[in-house]
């Protein structure tokens, strides 16, 4: 599924934008999601494709975006809704949040499906379209779980059938033995050296192959448990991230929660003074502040000016915090601010 003969061109004129993460306008979208509807103005075949979010970027310069970051693109698996009855079998998986490699770009992303091989030239193509416009590309990625599910409603396709008690946190004592700090069912047992090497050489191969400038580490503080579960102040996998000569010159964000009670880490994240975070409660702030809710300007002043509370420690600054109001988990702009419930008719929501 990798062209290893042909070495891809990336132009005699090509650079990364190398954009400070001070400097960085940040928007967050899917690949399939960006460019799928017919009001795109493309072609059927670039629609939700590489390629055809390539072709879609004045939007983003109109809008002075310098960053895009990507909804996985790791292949992942978009039919999991499907493997049994449920509420959602009418759905695809389009978020991506679902890895059956870490390697590999998401093969469906290609136009036409024009395969394995020729996603990944798709992909580089992308990116080097990006970057010749100004805009540098972050990935979110997903190590903290993969699609092989839980034991209640196991899919076992490759760790779990090779050495889940490496690749995975298991409780043995218990019936159900796979826990599962990220909500899917399982937990990869992400400090375990064998697994924590792994990751490291997937972010290395995203940069040095790539190209790409950066990534979002979904449910981050599933990176900082020990193999027994509970998070450690100095998480081997988190060290070796910031500590690397590749990776520690990349944007380096982390979503700094995860689904266990002890994963909130934000403002606490293990950083090395290099790490980035989603500033959740600079989100919150900012809706309450507009919302109008009482007692809450002398917060949102603190976020609005750079949470110097959380983020004036070390040599950590205030572009460590990533703020936002709104992403993916949840409503549009438009949305948060016109209901107070879901009106996703069309997925039945």
């Amino acid at each position: 599924t990798f062209d290893f003969e042909t070495q891809f061109d990336w132009g005699a004129d090509y650079k990364r934008p190398g954009h400070h993460m001070a400097d960085l306008v940040i928007y967050e979208t899917a690949v399939r999601g960006y460019t799928a509807s017919a009001t795109s103005k493309l072609g059927e075949d670039l629609r939700g494709t590489y390629l055809g979010l390539a072709a879609k970027l004045d939007h983003l310069k109109e809008l002075g975006v310098n960053a895009i970051e990507l909804l996985p693109v790791h292949e992942f698996d978009e039919m999991e809704f499907q493997r049994s009855p449920n509420d959602r079998d009418h759905m695809l998986n389009t978020w991506g949040y679902s890895t059956i490699n870490f390697f590999a770009p998401m093969t469906r992303y290609a136009t036409g499906g024009a395969g394995a091989a020729a996603a990944a030239v798709q992909f580089k193509e992308m990116v080097r379209t990006c970057h010749n416009n100004g805009i540098e590309v972050i990935l979110d990625v997903v190590y903290n779980h993969t699609a092989e599910g839980s034991d209640v409603d196991p899919y076992i396709i490759s760790f779990r059938g090779i050495d889940a008690s490496t690749y995975y946190m298991l409780d043995t004592d218990s019936h159900e033995q796979m826990k599962n700090y990220s909500g899917c069912g399982n937990t990869v047992n992400c400090n375990n050296p064998i697994v924590a090497q792994m990751i490291v050489d997937s972010l290395k191969h995203w940069v040095l192959e790539y190209h790409v400038d950066g990534f979002r580490f979904d449910l981050a503080s599933i990176l900082c448990r020990s193999e027994q579960g509970p998070p450690m102040a100095a998480p081997p996998l988190i060290r070796m991230i910031s500590k690397d000569p590749v990776l520690s010159k990349t944007h380096l964000i982390a979503e700094p929660w995860d689904c266990g009670g002890d994963g909130y880490l934000v403002g606490q994240f293990p950083n090395w003074d290099v790490w980035a975070e989603w500033n959740g409660k600079y989100r919150d702030a900012t809706r309450a502040f507009i919302k109008g809710s009482d007692g809450v300007k002398k917060e949102f002043a603190t976020r609005l000016t750079g949470s110097a509370d959380m983020y004036n420690v070390n040599q950590r600054k205030p572009f460590h915090s990533i703020n936002f109001i709104t992403a993916h988990d949840g409503f549009s702009m438009r949305d948060l601010v016109t209901y107070n419930e879901k009106h996703n008719e069309a997925n039945g929501e």
